[in-house]
């Protein structure tokens, strides 16, 4: 007597994914009526200052240099980058963190900076303080907590903690929107963190609370051009208006985010704040360029959140 196994039950199908596009195009972007920060109501440079249960995020300082040159030195970290390798140097640190430096007394006026909205990641001692020293031993053995490659939900904000108590420890990243005027035409948020305290909810809790302050940071109404990816599907009854001939629509303000394929863990961090994907598209892979000497090229999947009405 013989027996066959029932076959298996199939899976679902996967749901097809649309084909990458190409990458923005400037002179495709179509005008739109939105909101945006206002740059002259910015906090100063200098000043701004956020607070989470685990984290200090502050302005750049020279002093930063060394920490940023050992995160800018980890492959696994500068793999995910537009650059797609890490710096060669110290020199070239130095290069990239100028940009991120307040204007010198003799440089130019800070109303004259090309508006940003970036910070250094700082480890918070004091409230938790256990759990700020075993994420700062893993930084000093080199050992990473990711173990599994999913984030901890240990990232809520505390409001108990004042600012005089909180302490600064070690250097762990930066992140913020650089680019007020980014590859799409909205802002981009954009950060990166030292990968031996990956998996512990600290990219969650940084955007978390990066997005709390961006998001009650005062607008202006004005009119942008964008690519018009961003809008498809967003236009009907948002109202239209006319400009100089030219037909301007008016939608809701949007922050955008770009990832490399194959970063789910960023993918997953940004779902978890409130993000969409809305596109992938190609761009040449920076990485596999320098290591083969043949071009190559790299989806990006792009994603968006918009701002919250208050």
């Amino acid at each position: 007597m013989s027996t066959t196994a029932a076959p298996a039950a199939a899976e679902p199908p996967t749901p097809p994914r649309p084909d990458a596009t190409p990458a923005p195009d400037p002179s495709t972007f179509i005008r739109v009526h939105t909101t945006l920060p206002r740059p002259s109501a910015l906090p100063p440079i200098t000043a701004r200052r956020i607070l989470t249960n685990r984290l200090v995020l502050r302005s750049a300082a020279e002093r930063d240099l060394p920490a940023l040159h050992v995160l800018r030195t980890q492959a696994e970290v500068m793999r995910w980058t537009a650059r797609g390798r890490p710096d060669r140097d110290f020199e070239e640190t130095r290069a990239w963190v100028r940009n991120w430096l307040p204007p010198s007394p003799e440089g130019k006026e800070e109303e004259e900076q090309p508006p940003s909205f970036n910070f250094v990641i700082c480890l918070r001692r004091g409230e938790g303080e256990g759990k700020v020293r075993e994420l700062e031993g893993m930084l000093k053995s080199g050992d990473s907590g990711d173990k599994d490659g999913v984030e901890e939900e240990d990232g809520k904000r505390d409001e108990k903690v004042g600012e005089e108590e909180a302490e600064e420890g070690e250097v762990i990243g930066v992140g913020g929107c650089h680019r007020w005027k980014g590859l799409f035409g909205w802002p981009e948020v954009g950060y990166m963190i030292r990968q031996e305290v990956w998996g512990k909810g600290l990219a969650t809790e940084f955007l978390e609370g990066w997005l709390e302050v961006w998001e009650g940071l005062e607008r202006e109404e004005l009119e942008i051009e964008v690519d018009e990816r961003t809008i498809l599907g967003l236009t009907e009854g948002s109202g239209k208006r006319e400009r100089g001939g030219v037909e301007v629509v008016k939608v809701r303000e949007q922050l955008v985010a770009i990832t490399a394929e194959g970063n789910e863990k960023s993918q997953r961090v940004l779902g978890k704040r409130g993000f969409e994907w809305f596109t992938t598209w190609l761009a040449d892979d920076l990485t596999q360029t320098q290591r083969e000497g043949e071009k190559k090229m790299v989806e990006l999947p792009t994603y968006r959140r918009f701002l919250e009405q208050r």
